[in-house]
């Protein structure tokens, strides 16, 4: 069984959304998350910084994680099951740069704008929208109890 892993990357009240290459092999020109797989000796978040920087000259820190998802080896493309980690992050620095051979656009835009780019009949397309749907529920569940901690005199060392 192999572990993917894909990032939500929030920067500002934006989310980061890359479009795969013409020539991929699965999914070619659909839009689609940052991430990759797990090398071995790496841990999760290793991983999910180092595909995030691979494919898009980011760097992010990891929030939260908002979905756990399974994919039968229903296709001959997936040479075995896999299962999905998928994550909230925000950007920490740097500047898009794409790698041609992965990626060939990006857009930073709205959660509601990022969630109307995937089909929901379209299972690959659905799988990211659905994740994108969850990171905002986290992200707007986050906001309202920093609001509430704030408005309260709670701190993290409270």
């Amino acid at each position: 069984m192999a572990l993917t892993l894909k990032a939500v990357i929030m920067k500002d009240d934006n989310v980061l959304v890359v479009k795969r290459a013409a020539d991929e092999k699965m999914n070619p020109g659909k839009w689609d998350l940052p991430g990759g797989h797990i090398e071995k000796g790496e841990t999760v978040e290793e991983s999910l910084r180092r595909e995030v920087l691979e494919e898009t000259g980011l760097h992010i820190e990891m929030v939260d994680i908002i979905a756990i998802t399974e994919f039968a080896k229903d296709s001959p493309l997936f040479e075995q099951e896999k299962r999905g980690l998928r994550f909230l992050a925000t950007y920490v620095s740097g500047e898009v740069r794409l790698n041609p051979a992965e990626h060939s656009d990006f857009v930073w835009t709205s959660f509601d704008e990022a969630i109307a780019l995937f089909d929901p009949q379209d299972g690959f397309e659905n799988e990211k929208r659905q994740t994108l749907i969850k990171a905002k529920n986290a992200h707007e569940k986050n906001i309202a109890l920093a609001y509430w901690r704030k408005t309260h005199g709670i701190t993290d060392a409270s």
